[in-house]
């Protein structure tokens, strides 16, 4: 930073936040293991007792990070870099897990390096989302280090997590940051309703048939419901995050159905509006504390009669790609609770019909994944219990 310049106060007290490391060697990624967190990066000294500079999720900071179990010898040196983490490829995670030391990296110190791990067993760039969380937070590209081989860091500045992942709340001076430094585009015009849908939302390999996601039985039916009454339908796959972001800041009432899309709200400050989550598994309350702290409401509406899985290899329940079956009286009356009222021109036969198909293509799709060899029982044992779609489980 340049001396002459005077530092704001809130810069100030930003910088006070952060730790410094001398000679640090920083390892690529090893393996993201269960629950996102993931092996390597910093050899930090004392490892144990370095809670602040490590990946922590909970109400008291719990580490769920692992240090390196390889450490090669450094094949380079840097003289300086702001740790910020790895990379990883799943947009929910990446925000919610390792994207909370982007706000105060980003804006701290302008001159400062950025460093992020890649697995170098894998051959995959970072994704397109990577790039534009640099671009929302305003953050210069020549400033990104992508380390791939074991590196000294002769001084390895890290900050704290802005939030974490279980927390009761997100601390007000992160919001405000997030105020500060993510301004939207100027556009005061207003959406009464939005619905952020899953249902056109496709994996990594694309357009597959092969390829499972979460998903809700009917929701295209739900989607039209919605229409009906002026809500208007996002697609976020479908948008660049700069675009998902205005219109989260300019609607009033956002109803989302459970998943990763509810961890764009996270790279925003406060945004005012009332927050409805439809859930797809039961009683879960995704990123509760955070959207708590940034909406003027926050409600879940628990709906699930229950869910269709496959199997995994080891053949337990894979409830991440599993579909879920929502019972409409529920879900009706929950919407209504919210001012959000659809009674009057719900057709439960016609939703019944889009749920079956969607149920039907899923089940399709997770056979022909292969996998354990008790899925299709699995899933026709799931079918009958729940009364649905008489006959299917014996279709071939």
């Amino acid at each position: 930073m340049d001396p002459a310049v005077p530092i704001p106060d809130w810069k100030l007290e930003l910088l006070a936040q952060r730790r410094t490391f001398r000679d640090v060697v920083v390892m690529p990624t090893e393996s993201i293991h269960k629950d996102s967190m993931f092996t390597g990066g910093p050899v930090w000294p004392y490892y144990p007792l370095q809670v602040r500079a490590r990946y922590s999720k909970g109400v008291l900071p719990l580490p769920r990070d692992r240090r390196p179990r390889c450490i090669d010898p450094p094949t380079a040196t840097l003289a300086t870099a702001t740790w910020c983490g790895p990379i990883i490829h799943h947009f929910g995670h990446a925000v919610a897990d390792f994207g909370t030391r982007l706000a105060a990296s980003s804006v701290a110190d302008p001159t400062q390096p950025l460093l992020f791990s890649l697995n170098t067993r894998s051959k995959r760039r970072p994704p397109a989302f990577f790039w534009e969380l640099l671009d929302h937070f305003g953050i210069d590209r020549k400033r990104i280090i992508l380390l791939r081989e074991p590196t000294m860091l002769r001084e390895l500045h890290v900050f704290p997590q802005g939030e974490r992942r279980g927390s009761l709340r997100t601390p007000c001076r992160y919001l405000d940051l997030l105020d500060r430094i993510t301004r939207g585009t100027g556009n005061t015009d207003r959406y009464p309703l939005v619905y952020v849908s899953r249902s056109r939302l496709r994996g990594d390999e694309g357009s597959s048939p092969t390829h499972l996601i979460g998903q809700i039985g009917g929701e295209r039916y739900l989607e039209d419901a919605l229409a009906g009454i002026g809500a208007k339908i996002m697609y976020p796959e479908a948008l660049p995050l700069e675009d998902q972001l205005d219109i989260y800041r300019r609607t009033d009432r956002l109803v989302f159905a459970e998943g990763s899309a509810l961890h764009g709200l996270q790279l925003l400050g406060r945004i005012g509006a009332e927050i409805v989550v439809i859930n797809r598994r039961r009683f879960k309350r995704v990123a509760a504390g955070a959207l708590r702290s940034r909406a003027r409401s926050l409600t879940y509406i628990d709906a699930v009669r229950g869910e269709i899985c496959s199997l995994d290899v080891q053949g337990r329940r894979d409830r991440v790609r599993a579909i879920s079956v929502l019972g409409t009286a529920s879900l009706l009356k929950g919407l209504a609770r919210a001012g959000i009222d659809l009674r009057d021109t719900w057709n439960d036969a016609d939703y019944e019909r889009t749920r079956d198909a969607d149920i039907a293509a899923w089940r399709v799709a997770a056979l022909a994944m292969g996998g354990h060899s008790g899925t299709e029982a699995a899933i026709a044992t799931s079918l009958r219990r729940l009364s649905l779609i008489p006959g299917l489980e014996d279709t071939s």
